[in-house]
């Protein structure tokens, strides 16, 4: 308070407006940002121009001197490399062409430098430390050079006014938590460069992702973020809405991929999925039912706390999935409303499990299994004559073969992906059911 009472009355007794834009360029020497200016120019300059060399410590002046700055320019600035207690991280080493550790970010009171708005690096920059921007929620401007091949842990996290985040082709190396809460994001490109991207990168933000399609590592999907292969899902932006499905490939649904996702109503989770990892669906709120497959073997801590908003949740497995070594997957709130639908036969065995108890409504349902469309399981040739061929079926699956009544007709067992003998049925237009996983999979069949 005392501060804001100081810049109004030095304000008033040098008759300069609280609200004007004042500009200052600097040919700046080491660690000689605060000897360049007078003290009334450094608490209302807002537009700041660097040239010359400079280091940790002038950032420090920037970040907690400087109380008007909203535009940084360092285009024709260097900076050194600076050993001390002065550096914006307290004592150590810093780097030569980096943005400091804690560069806008106050530590102490874990706050960004929110006036920040624009900020333009200098063209010798090759890494963008930790911290570097973090919280600098009015950050909107930014344009990260071509000659960076680092971005560090939580570099931009919670940089919510950040709209299209494009990253050069010369990164290689995005941090943990680089882009988190990114909230304000509608845009993320990730380009062929990229061999690393740490930790929940952008838990909770919204933009959706767009990698380069020569990218060896990783992939997307309808702005979702994968591994190469899509046996992981990364990370699923907040912008996405409404119902969701799992692509059949995926096997491990990663540490808070889903993380904030609070416009999702419906996600289906298929039987390639064997991993749900810790904290996967925490806070999607908007979420009302959710269908575990039968594969899934594993649920961590966290998985689904928070979605207050579940009504129904379909366990397709007959075995409880073990939580035991899990830390409250469900949140306590949901067990007395929601709906925990499992296969007939298994009522008892999940009224018997660690967390699943929980839950005071658990229905037996021979229709819990929800039918899922995918390219994975293949009926050929079709239209069929004597016998088609099931492919994509892993294990003992049921074929059922019903007409157009729904009347089932043919009923049989396979074993994998084998041939099924149709030659005694009359031609005609048929449904093919195939339960198989806890998934149920149905096409239709032309007789001839």
């Amino acid at each position: 308070m005392r501060k804001i009472l100081f810049i109004i009355q030095l304000a008033f007794l040098l008759g300069l407006p609280l609200a004007a834009q004042v500009a200052k360029t600097i040919n700046c020497t080491p660690g000689g940002l605060y000897t360049s200016m007078t003290r009334p120019e450094i608490l209302t300059v807002t537009d700041l121009t660097l040239s010359g060399s400079i280091d940790a410590r002038d950032f420090v002046i920037m970040r907690d001197s400087m109380v008007s700055l909203t535009t940084v320019d360092l285009k024709n600035a260097s900076i050194v490399a600076y050993t001390g207690s002065g550096g914006t991280a307290g004592s150590g080493t810093y780097t030569a062409n980096a943005i400091p550790t804690n560069g806008f970010f106050y530590s102490a009171s874990v706050t960004g430098k929110a006036s920040l708005k624009s900020f333009t690096f200098p063209t010798t920059i090759l890494t963008i430390g930790t911290n570097a921007f973090r919280d600098c929620t009015g950050l909107t401007s930014l344009i990260i050079p071509s000659t960076v091949t680092t971005i560090g842990d939580e570099a931009f996290g919670g940089c919510s006014g950040l709209s299209v985040i494009n990253i050069p082709l010369s990164v290689t190396s995005i941090g943990n938590y680089s882009f988190a809460d990114c909230t304000g994001s509608t845009s993320v490109y990730i380009p062929s460069s990229v061999n690393s991207i740490g930790s929940v990168a952008f838990i909770n933000s919204s933009g959706l992702i767009n990698v380069d399609t020569g990218n060896s590592n990783y992939s997307s999907l309808d702005g979702v973020l994968y591994d190469q292969a899509q046996t992981q899902l990364i990370h699923c932006p907040t912008l996405k809405t409404g119902s969701f499905t799992i692509p059949s490939s995926v096997n491990t649904v990663v540490h808070s991929s889903f993380y904030g996702c609070n416009n999702l109503t419906v996600v289906t989770i298929p039987s390639s999925v064997k991993t749900i990892e810790q904290s996967a669906f925490y806070k999607c709120t908007g979420l009302t039912s959710v269908s575990i497959s039968s594969s899934v073997t594993s649920i961590g801590t966290y998985a689904f706390n928070y979605c207050t908003g579940l009504t129904s949740i379909y366990a397709n497995s007959v075995t409880p999935v073990n939580l035991s070594s899990s830390l409250s997957v469900f949140p306590n709130a949901i067990k007395s409303t929601c709906t925990l639908y499992v296969p007939i036969g298994s009522k008892s065995a999940y009224q018997a499990a660690y967390q699943w108890k929980d839950f005071i409504n658990i229905v037996e349902t021979s229709t819990a299994v929800p039918v899922v469309n995918s390219e994975a399981v293949k009926l050929f040739p079709n239209p069929v004559i004597d016998a088609f061929y099931v492919n994509g079926v892993e294990g003992n699956a049921s074929v059922i073969i019903s007409d157009l009544n729904g009347q089932a007709i043919y009923t049989r067992l396979i074993d994998g992906s084998e041939t099924v003998s149709v030659s005694t049925l009359p031609r005609g237009l048929y449904i093919v059911k195939l339960i198989f996983n806890g998934e149920i999979f149905m096409r239709k069949m032309i007789k001839e």
